[in-house]
């Protein structure tokens, strides 16, 4: 069953099971239901289909010079769901070496509040 086959907030709650992912993982970042399916009923397959989606969409959109939109669905994607994909963080390392700090200055930095630190190492306490 897909989203476009239901019809209100009963049906998707209860056809929820039933329910698949498009095979299109931009739909997920786009579309607040998709986000909420992918809340409650997204497994690891999907999280990792997303990661890898979104880590060459990121680069892709970054040499092409439109990485503005992408940055800012990836912002309210993580804004809804507060998760935030691996691969936002490994992109912001490389990119804020070469950023000019104006650019998607907004989504920069709502990207960067919503990364965990994972790595410590290195940091010292004074």
């Amino acid at each position: 069953m897909t989203l476009e086959e239901l019809t209100s907030t009963a049906d998707f709650v209860n056809r929820l099971e039933k329910i698949q992912f498009p095979s299109q993982m931009v739909s997920i970042l786009r579309d607040r239901r998709l986000q909420q399916l992918f809340l409650f009923k997204g497994t690891q397959i999907e999280r990792q289909r997303l990661e890898y989606w979104l880590s060459a969409e990121l680069v892709e959109s970054l040499e092409q010079g439109n990485l503005t939109d992408l940055l800012r669905t990836c912002a309210r994607f993580i804004r809804f769901t507060k998760e935030s994909p691996q691969c936002i963080e490994g992109f912001l390392r490389m990119y804020l070496k070469q950023w000019d700090g104006k650019k998607n200055r907004k989504s920069i930095f709502e990207l960067l509040v919503s990364i965990v630190p994972g790595n410590l190492e290195g940091m010292t306490l004074r």
